[in-house]
This record gives structure tokens, C-alpha cells and sequence, in this order.
């Protein structure tokens, strides 16, 4: 929960419907802690939401929330997103998507469960910033694609 300091109250309206995707599509009513993510006001405080000053969000961390079904691919489309913490969620995600997060520094999908191949993810990963990648505990199955040996910040 906005744990910078920074509120605003000047959000684009794309990144809260991007949110509220996330929250419709993932069983926001049911997760453990899911405080302001039904309020019209500011996203930066929404639980788990954290943004630059410029109220664009940075780091959507929501480990063991109760999340459910895949991630909205939109949510690789947030311009400053950095850091994405779903572990211990039982989610999935399209890995060929995260190639829009090109500011993405910091991916934990530790025990998501759903992440049953790295196809993909190497090439992807590519055009982010990725600097730390967690992923154990999902089943994976098979060998480490070579183009995750590529990536020269992890």
C-alpha cells in the first residue's frame, strides 16, 4: 500500500481500468486484502499498488492475496511498471506478453502453480529490464530455454 509516501490524485484512466480488469478478472472480492481497490479515488493507494510521482504505477506486489485465473495481458501495458510480486497466488499468465513491460526490473511468480513452460519467456524478457526473475515451485517442466542465458541484467 503506497508504500513511497507519494499520493496523487491525477491517475490516467487507462492504468485504473487496467485495475479494475485485474480486480474483475483475478476475484478481487475475494481476495485477503483487496482495501481501495473498489474506490473511485486515487490508485496509488489501492493495496499492493505502489507509484512514482507522478502517479504512475511502479509495483503491483500482491504475494499470498488470493488471487485467482490469468493476468489480464493489459497489465504489462502500465508505461512505468517495474516490479510484479503475484507468489503464492494460484494465477497464470501469457509469458509472451511481458515483453511490453519494458521497464520490468523485478518478476516474482513463485508458487503461482500455472507456469508449466518457460516458452517464450526468454525472448520476451529480452526487451524488459529484468534484473530478478522467481519463479520456483510452479511444476516447471523441461530445460531452461538459452535465451534466458541471454539476458545479460539477470
Amino acid at each position: 500500500n503506497n508504500n513511497n509516501g507519494t499520493t496523487t490524485t491525477s491517475n490516467p484512466s487507462g492504468e485504473r481500468d487496467i485495475l479494475e480488469l485485474m480486480y474483475n478478472q483475478m476475484g478481487g472480492r475475494n481476495w485477503k486484502d483487496n482495501s481501495g481497490w473498489l474506490q473511485e479515488d486515487d490508485i496509488c493507494l489501492r493495496f499492493g499498488i505502489d507509484c512514482n510521482t507522478d502517479g504512475k504505477i511502479t509495483s503491483i506486489s500482491l504475494k499470498n492475496n488470493g488471487l485467482t485465473n490469468q493476468l489480464p495481458n493489459e497489465v504489462f501495458s502500465l508505461p512505468e511498471l517495474q516490479k510484479l510480486i503475484l507468489n503464492g497466488n494460484d494465477v497464470s499468465l501469457e509469458l509472451a506478453e511481458i515483453s511490453k513491460a519494458t521497464k520490468l526490473s523485478f518478476l516474482d511468480l513463485t508458487q503461482t502453480n500455472n507456469i508449466l513452460s518457460l516458452d517464450g519467456l526468454g525472448e520476451s524478457l529480452k526487451h524488459t529490464r529484468i534484473e530478478k526473475l522467481k519463479m520456483s515451485s510452479n511444476g516447471i517442466g523441461g530445460t531452461l530455454p538459452d535465451s534466458l542465458f541471454q539476458l545479460t541484467h539477470l
